[in-house]
């Protein structure tokens, strides 16, 4: 869902304005009020710490603020073919639970995961920029299953390390 904040707010969804910290904070947070015995509040900042990580698994959210012009217009694909098409839901389904990244260091693992990202930004938006039919190339497409496993796998992470 798109975050519905002020611009000020929407900083802190990226990597530059502090969203490796807002994950670490939620996800410590989630961890000391499941431990107290607060299970839905502990869930509601895990959810948050997680929503921080899936950011950072955007290479939009770890791009130079100067370079959002196409943020968007990725979004929009990864999202009309998340069920169609190319079905990247069913790319998370077919994935393994067992096979997590292990998160001891909330904040560290959301600057891995930026890092990870960041990595396919320069391809990905030079696609948009220059190839009318980037939406169907395959590194374009393999580039987008990478990064969105890697959310998957760094919050099976998060959740283990809230819930231990």
């Amino acid at each position: 869902e798109p975050d519905t904040v002020s611009i000020f707010e929407m900083y802190k969804h990226f990597y530059q304005g502090g969203a490796a910290i807002e994950a670490d904070k939620n996800a410590r947070a989630a961890k000391n009020l499941i431990r107290s015995g607060y299970i839905q509040d502990g869930y509601r900042k895990l959810a948050w710490a997680m929503h921080f990580m899936d950011d950072l698994g955007n290479p939009w959210h770890s791009a130079p603020f100067w370079s959002q012009m196409n943020h968007e217009t990725y979004e929009d694909y990864v999202s009309d073919n998340w069920l169609q098409k190319i079905r990247y839901q069913d790319n998370l389904r077919n994935s393994p639970t067992y096979w997590y990244y292990y998160v001891s260091d909330p904040y560290l693992s959301a600057v891995n995961q930026a890092q990870a990202s960041s990595k396919y930004f320069y391809y990905l938006d030079n696609q948009i920029n220059t190839n009318p039919n980037w939406r169907n190339d395959p590194t374009v497409i393999l580039y987008t299953k990478d990064c969105l496993k890697n959310s998957l796998r760094y919050n099976e992470g998060l959740i283990r390390y809230s819930l231990n």
